[in-house]
């Protein structure tokens, strides 16, 4: 894997019963796991799918020990000892789940044990404002033809009612060369009547990496699939210098006018809703006046809704369903990704037969030749690679 952090997700809101709403058994002879699908509605934000998802170990019909490292330290976890407090003080938090419910911390370390306690008292979750994180996935559906984005759960917890509800993410993203339309960018600068134009979001061609889970298909490590993500910039009042440095900051982090992948990290915001209408600056100097402005900000009042209700249009505009890139990780700049990356993964994992299973050898000999060409066009030592991040 190249990506140097874990994609991760941080969603408050409700948690809603999906239309699929139950729990899914997979028994096999060395593995036994289960799945939880459901959503969460996070405000302005909207409503996201979600997933409990794993599975533990099995040796025969009983679950394997859990085997457990802390610091130089290491030590094993029986089946029966797993709900010991003694034990769990001693486990760190990355070998755990946990939910947090009507002021009592659950811990678990077998994954079955969390699903099934979220799933029984799902009921009692439902009418709580919670607060879920876990991680980020990309999956390709050969079925479908289609990209998904998945938010598998690790943690869940109850929080104040009045908490802010949102959707938010770090993400690692991977630009190809020219990944966005070159013309938003005049002189190093962002063109504010072509932005105009084109509706005051700058459109990212980005890829998200993702462990390969079909090997039998593509014999390689890591997929790198196509998300939507942007840059809104609807709000910028470019007539501010200090908010219209931060616009050309935002677009020169994706401008990738070289021949190599780039690479860098994001704090993201998690959209799909029907958002609030967006009026630029020059549009809500020109539609109210000073007055009206005054007021709306000396009283708190959102300008928008103000400036909704006195058009008399539609306070929401259209369902929107993306990845937007609002702040930079500063601990991780934009970097040249020093090894042969090819975006075009999915066209590659499609063509060489996704969905022929009667092809599989021939499709891990063609992936193998396109490995080796593509180590071979790598010229770069694995030290100096880690030196670059």
């Amino acid at each position: 894997m190249i990506s140097k952090i874990r994609n991760s997700f941080k969603m408050v809101g409700k948690l809603k019963k999906s239309k699929d709403h139950e729990l899914v058994s997979n028994d096999k002879p060395k593995w036994a796991g289960k799945t939880l699908k459901t959503t969460i509605v996070c405000g302005e934000d909207g409503m996201h799918f979600i997933k409990f998802f794993g599975g533990d170990n099995k040796k025969g019909k009983a679950f394997e020990n859990k085997k457990i490292k802390n610091g130089d330290n290491e030590f094993e976890v029986s089946y029966d000892e797993r709900f010991d407090p003694e034990i769990l003080s001693q486990i760190g938090r990355g070998y755990k789940k946990t939910v947090v419910l009507d002021g009592q911390t659950n811990e678990f370390i077998y994954q079955n044990d969390f699903i099934d306690f979220v799933f029984k008292n799902f009921e009692k979750l439902e009418g709580k404002v919670v607060e879920v994180t876990g991680e980020i996935n990309a999956s390709y559906s050969t079925k479908n033809k289609k990209v998904y984005i998945e938010y598998v759960v690790n943690n869940v917890k109850e929080v104040a009612d009045d908490a802010k509800q949102c959707a938010r993410g770090t993400i690692q993203l991977f630009y190809p060369p020219y990944a966005i339309d070159e013309e938003i960018l005049k002189n190093g600068k962002v063109d504010v009547p072509y932005l105009n134009e084109i509706g005051n979001k700058v459109k990212i061609k980005a890829f998200l990496e993702s462990r390969n889970q079909s090997r039998n298909v593509l014999d390689v490590e890591s997929l790198f699939l196509p998300v939507d993500a942007v840059i809104d910039l609807s709000k910028i009042d470019f007539t501010n210098d200090n908010q219209s440095r931060k616009a050309h900051l935002l677009v020169k982090n994706v401008d990738n006018r070289t021949e190599n992948v780039l690479t860098s990290c994001w704090e993201v915001k998690l959209i799909n809703a029907q958002e609030k209408k967006s009026y630029t600056q020059e549009e809500i100097n020109e539609l109210l006046t000073p007055e009206e402005r005054e007021y709306a900000e000396l009283w708190g009042e959102d300008i928008e809704e103000v400036l909704a209700k006195k058009q008399g249009t539609a306070f929401y505009g259209e369902r929107v369903n993306e990845i937007r890139c609002f702040k930079p990780e500063s601990h991780m700049p934009i970097k040249t990704v020093a090894e042969d990356v090819s975006t075009d993964m999915l066209d590659l994992y499609k063509a060489i037969g996704a969905n022929n299973e009667d092809d599989n050898n021939n499709n891990k000999k063609q992936a193998k030749k396109v490995e080796e060409e593509n180590n071979a066009k790598n010229d770069i030592d694995e030290d100096e690679f880690e030196n670059l991040f």
